[in-house]
């Protein structure tokens, strides 16, 4: 046996007997092989099946399973029956010899053995398993050479037929014949087609079935065949009834069967030669048409060159009719600047995308200017191909003088309005931002508990006091929205008498604090369903009533809801009609004029103090967009009522349920991860506490690029991203997501403080599945994670207070604790109660600890679940320090080491384990002193139980 089989010959030594396997493997390794030891058969197997050995040393007499039954199971094995296996045995008998043999052992060798006879069979059996495997190896290569060689012979038997097969099967007419023209082989087409049966053809000489003329130059197709290898020519052939067939002939020099023929193949062209009949007729119709259009016509090539024009392009340029401009450029009759659009769509009309018209600049033969309209079609050949583009010219010269004046006076006009447009929007943005951090941090406190009453009502005063502004921006907004003419209505189905009841609820408040006597008064039989913009209506009824409200300082205000129609007669639909009546001021006649006209406040200064000055104009506006109306009349000292008419579908009554105010806090099942993205530090810290605060998991970043970062290291169920961000914006961000196969289901939330129609359109087509308008409340941004199935909210009216830990109160394993607090940072409370009643029923020391933990996860109290599993862990992490002074001393020792140990233990590589041991000496030598004691005895599973107990209390 040579040195290289030795290196790679692994010999698995199996002996519960520690100082036999020290001999065994010194002896092997000494003689150059890699030894694995097994202190036991249950370990031997495992060794074999992880990584097999060459040759197996396999002691008879061992606790648990024995040698017999170690031989056994390799042998039952597919993957190890081949591996040799030699036994080593104090037992002599023959008996035991017999037995051994029948298991499947290759040799016998008896205890106490000689080294060398152990070596000399060791090197007989290795190099016996190293030559059947040469052999395997050479028997399967001869089979494949033989398997081989029969799929050659088979494939050129098939040959013949395939020929055959496919030349029968060819629409063409095939003809083979040699130099004289003797016909050695014809398809079933040319039979057809000729009329003769394969019999009375190959009797034929070519000249009999082709026409005169080609006959008369068959020798010189045979000498240009010669020379150019191929010829393809117009002919006829002619049948056996005299028939004359219009054909395409290809002929070719082949080698046929070891000697020179000629194959024609002939391609009936009858229908080709009938187009082109056609297509001449057409021509001459299309010729006739030209020269009576009052337009001119131009074709150019693919390099832009003329090839054809008509008398009108020549008239439209002044080009004098003795000028041929044939073949020149159409570039040249364009102004420069106009080259490259030019380009742009000739290449567009030659990828066949019809274009519609276009206008350029272009001059006269003289060198006047002149507007032309040019609409371009691509001219297609008969293979499909472009070849060319037609083009129809018309002189727009006059049109576009008028259109440039008019578009001059326009333009001025309407740079006016975008300017203002702009201002509003912008500044509307940028006031809606900061109240995105005052609303929200209201709606948070206001959500605490622990805040005493008094706090509370102060942050109701900021509440309120924001979403007054925020009303008055939206009305800033709003007009900017009318004069765009992007102000859009979204109807949907609403509850009516619900409506009027939250109108009518915050118009008495206001009314009560001055004193006023407010009433509503509905129709009995008004609908109970309709079908309209709630939000929209609301603004109406609101402004409306807001202003009779300020505008009387004695009396009473009164909204009347009536149907000024009976349905029936208005096909399903109700005509609403809403009344508001005050004893106010009135309204002079002067001031009606400019009632609703925008920025305009009518009525005496004390009455004039807030507002924009907006919410009747726009509130007209609305009116409008739902088909409805808005009039007032009014008498100075009497006061004025404002009746607003507008007709809605009526909706068929079925349940419906008002939503219910309810406080968050937690979620069901596993708590998801929601990636915040604003690059304003305040907004991503409102939201992130208000989703925390709800149980669930915030990732932060500050614009598109670190956003893109953080969800491949989080994978978040949702990301809520602002629009507006340096170096990456938000609808930029979506668009990568949802280029990413991970991420084309995650929920995406556009969010923004601009709320125009087309900032949500670009989110939305970016790939957003909703758009949520800052300043974000609350219960909209739940409502909205809910639906779109992010989280499902659990509520609660009250929650119970934790309890603290007590220094002498026993606590569940660390590694217990650990795994819970696992399970409550990805938000799995369900999980967690299963995991917590199953240690109650089982560990009845751990009740005090595991019952306050289950009082908590009844009512999904994440947060303080989380504080007392932190506590827990905390404690029994010092519980553990002090009792086993290895485990601070592991924490130094690099992971590669300790990675490196597990996977040399469970594999019996001893001479790797030592190495790392030798390593740890130097960090940790007690530790060191206890793996070499383990690994001496080979107790690997030990090893790797005490490594894995030190790193679950150290692994925080």
């Amino acid at each position: 046996m040579n040195q290289l089989e030795t290196a790679h010959a692994t010999i698995l030594i199996v002996d519960d007997n520690p100082e036999n396997l020290k001999i065994l493997q010194q002896l092997l390794t000494i003689q150059g092989y890699r030894t694995r030891p097994a202190i036991s058969g249950e370990f031997a197997l495992h060794v074999a099946r992880s990584m097999p050995p060459d040759l197996i040393l396999l002691d008879i007499m061992m606790t648990g399973i024995d040698g017999f039954e170690v031989c056994r199971q390799l042998k039952a094995d597919e993957c190890l029956k081949d591996i040799p296996v030699i036994f080593l045995s104090a037992l002599g008998d023959t008996s035991d010899k017999i037995k051994a043999f029948e298991l499947g052992g290759v040799d016998y060798i008896t205890k106490p053995f000689q080294a060398e006879e152990v070596l000399a069979r060791v090197r007989t059996h290795v190099s016996l398993r190293h030559a059947q495997k040469q052999l395997e190896a050479k028997n399967q290569q001869l089979q494949t050479e033989i398997i081989e060689r029969k799929q050659t012979e088979e494939a050129l038997r098939q040959s013949e037929a395939h020929y055959r097969t496919l030349l029968d099967k060819l629409p063409d007419a095939v003809f083979i014949h040699d130099l004289a023209g003797t016909l050695a082989d014809v398809n079933q087409e040319a039979c057809r087609r000729l009329g003769y049966s394969r019999a009375e053809l190959l009797t034929k000489h070519p000249n009999e079935f082709t026409q005169e003329k080609s006959r008369e130059g068959y020798v010189y197709v045979l000498e240009q065949l010669r020379a150019r290898q191929r010829v393809i020519d117009d002919s006829e052939h002619i049948t056996k009834t005299g028939d004359r067939i219009p054909c395409e002939i290809a002929m070719n020099l082949i080698d046929y069967r070891g000697q020179p023929m000629v194959l024609s193949i002939s391609r009936d062209i009858t229908e080709r030669k009938q187009m082109e009949a056609k297509l001449r007729e057409s021509e001459e119709y299309h010729r006739n048409l030209l020269n009576i259009l009052p337009d001119g016509l131009a074709i150019i090539d693919l390099d832009g060159r003329f090839t054809f024009i008509s008398p009108q392009v020549y008239a439209m340029y002044n080009i004098p009719s003795e000028l041929d401009i044939i073949g020149t450029s159409a570039f040249d009759w364009f102004e420069p600047h106009e080259y490259d659009r030019l380009r742009a769509r000739i290449e567009q009309v030659m990828m066949k995308q019809f274009v519609s018209r276009c206008e350029y600049r272009a001059h006269k033969h003289d060198g006047s200017q002149i507007w032309i309209e040019l609409s371009s079609a691509p001219l297609t050949a008969a293979q499909g191909q472009v070849s060319g583009i037609m083009t129809i010219i018309r002189d727009v010269t006059a049109r576009k003088h008028a259109e440039e004046t008019l578009q001059q006076a326009k333009d001025a006009a309407d740079e006016a309005n975008r300017a203002k447009s702009a201002f509003l929007a912008n500044m509307s943005h940028e006031l809606r931002t900061p109240l995105n951090g005052v609303l929200g941090y209201a709606q948070l406190l206001k959500s605490d508990h622990a805040l005493a009453p008094r706090q509370r009502e102060f942050a109701t005063v900021i509440e309120r006091s924001g979403q007054h502004l925020l009303t008055m921006i939206n009305d800033i907004l709003d007009l900017a929205k009318v004069e765009a003419g992007r102000l859009e209505i979204h109807p949907a189905r609403m509850l009516l008498s619900s409506l009027i009841d939250d109108v009518s609820g915050m118009i008495s408040i206001k009314a009560d604090s001055k004193g006023l006597r407010f009433q509503t008064i509905k129709e009995p039989y008004l609908p109970e369903f309709v079908e309209g913009d709630e939000h929209r209506l609301r603004q109406i009824l609101l402004n409306l009533l807001g202003n009779a409200v300020k505008f009387t300082d004695h009396g009473s205000v009164t909204l009347r809801v009536a149907t000024v129609h009976d349905p029936v007669e208005t096909r399903g639909r109700a005509s609403l009609r809403f009344d508001i009546e005050d004893t106010g001021v009135g309204i002079a006649p002067d001031d009606l004029a400019r009632l609703f006209t925008p920025f305009q406040q009518v009525g005496d200064v004390a009455h004039k103090a807030q507002g924009t000055g907006l919410g009747l104009a726009i509130s007209r506006n609305l009116a409008e967009l739902m088909g409805g109306i808005l009039t007032v009349t009014s008498l100075v000292g009497v006061g004025s009522v404002f009746r607003f008419d507008v007709s809605l579908p009526i909706i068929a009554a079925d349940a419906f349920q008002p939503p219910e105010c309810r406080r968050i806090i937690g979620v069901h099942n596993a708590a998801p991860t929601i990636l915040v993205v604003d690059d304003l530090a305040e907004n991503r810290q409102v939201l992130a506490e208000l989703l925390k605060s709800w149980g669930c998991r915030v990732v932060e970043a500050h614009n598109g690029y670190e956003a893109l970062r953080q969800v491949a290291a989080h994978s978040p169920a949702a990301v809520i991203t602002d629009l507006r961000m340096p170096d990456m914006g938000g609808v930029e961000l979506i668009q990568h997501l949802r280029q990413m196969p991970e991420c084309r289901d995650m929920v995406i939330i556009a969010s923004s403080a601009s709320v125009y129609q087309e900032d949500q359109r670009q989110s939305l087509v970016a790939g957003a599945q909703a758009f949520l308008p800052k300043p974000i409340h609350a219960s909209v941004l739940s409502e909205l994670l809910s639906s779109l199935g992010v989280a499902k909210w659990c509520y609660q009216e009250e929650t119970p207070l934790a309890v603290a830990i007590n220094a002498s109160e026993e606590l569940p394993p660390l590694s217990t604790l650990r795994a819970w607090f696992d399970l409550v940072n990805i938000g799995d409370i369900v999980v967690l109660r299963e995991q917590i009643a199953d240690v109650v029923q089982t560990e009845g020391r751990f009740t005090s600890f595991t019952c306050k933990i289950k009082n908590l996860a009844e009512c999904f109290q994440v947060s303080q679940i989380r504080q007392i599993l932190e506590e827990g862990i905390e404690e029994a992490m010092r519980r553990t320090a002090e009792t086993d002074p290895q485990i601070e001393s592991l924490a130094h020792i690099p992971e590669e080491w300790l990675g490196t140990l597990r996977m040399a233990s469970l594999i019996a590589d001893i001479d790797t384990m030592m190495d790392v041991i030798r390593n740890i000496q130097t960090i940790a030598p007690i530790l060191a002193d206890k793996l070499e004691k383990l690994a001496y005895h080979f107790e690997y599973e030990k090893i790797a139980c005490l490594l894995q107990n030190c790193a679950d209390v150290i692994n925080k």
